[in-house]
């Protein structure tokens, strides 16, 4: 990584070709944690079913990041189902499977059209997870 948000690195690729890989990294993600409109605070969370796309993605670690900056253990007062797509992260909650879970845009408007609370802007909170790679 060249620098905190953008950089360029340049590399030998195949038959001697000079190849750039571009990146950028997003060190405050740009999710909202939405729930039930039940659900109106982080405490009420606890004991409680969320939803994540899969184990270690980056929307599960900024869930456990906002739970443990709001005072729960993710470790031991929830519980995760794993349903594959931010897409699908919705459906769960909207169906009432799960009680809440991160979702990234543009999913979040579709929340907002369903009616869901957002418990917590994490692009706001600043919480810092693992950055994002694009080439």
């Amino acid at each position: 990584m060249l620098g905190p948000r953008r950089g360029a690195i340049l590399r030998r690729g195949c038959h001697d070709r000079i190849v750039a890989m571009i990146e950028t990294v997003d060190f405050y993600n740009r999710f909202g944690f939405f729930t039930a409109n039940e659900i109106t605070n982080v405490q009420r969370l606890k004991g409680k079913m969320l939803a994540g796309s899969t184990p270690r993605s980056v929307l599960e670690i900024a869930t456990r990041e906002a739970l443990k900056k709001h005072g729960l253990k993710p470790e031991t007062d929830i519980r995760f189902i794993y349903v594959q797509s931010v897409a699908a992260i919705l459906t769960a909650v909207v169906s009432g499977k799960a009680a809440g879970g991160a979702l990234s845009a543009p999913t979040t408007s579709k929340a907002k059209e369903a009616g869901l609370n957002m418990l917590v802007d994490i692009a706001k909170a600043n919480y810092r997870v693992c950055p994002s790679l694009t080439t």
